[in-house]
């Protein structure tokens, strides 16, 4: 998780089912899950402004404006979306400012942007992965365990 937030953090919502109210609708085209209830990221509860970094090589595909992982003082930044090498898409949601354009090329530990807010300061942190499987084509999975964190 440093290798994003540089610093201190705490997970403030895990991967997978979830009591929030609702739960996350968008999650089941990202995978087969046996509750209705489900995060297909995590959250990482840091400070609003707190710098964010590349996880890895890649391609910018997303740089904001898109209605998606909003902040609530930005609505024109919001979420960042990198393809990575690997062929597994990175999401950093909930940013206030995105300093990378689509089409950029992006290399880990380069400078993406600033956290935001959504129900409180904190980066949606989601991977998902090539597998034809589902009805995206992606599947979701634990950004901690992708990782290795």
């Amino acid at each position: 998780v440093t290798g994003i937030v540089g610093g201190t953090y705490s997970v403030t919502q895990d991967f997978g089912p979830t009591s929030f109210d609702g739960g996350y609708s968008y999650c089941h085209s990202y995978g087969s899950w046996s509750s209705s209830l489900v995060h297909c990221g995590v959250d990482i509860g840091i400070p609003y402004g707190t710098e964010l970094f590349v996880p890895g090589d890649g391609e910018v595909l997303r740089a904001g404006g898109t209605g998606y992982y909003e902040d609530a003082y930005n609505k024109s930044a919001g979420e960042l979306k990198i393809k990575l090498e690997s062929g597994a898409d990175v999401i950093l949601g909930h940013m206030t400012e995105i300093d990378l354009w689509v089409g950029q090329s992006v290399t880990r530990g380069q400078s993406g942007g600033l956290s935001g807010t959504m129900n409180g300061p904190h980066v949606h942190i989601e991977v998902r992965v090539p597998d034809s499987s589902t009805s995206s084509g992606q599947r979701a999975v634990d950004p901690m365990t992708y990782f290795g964190w």
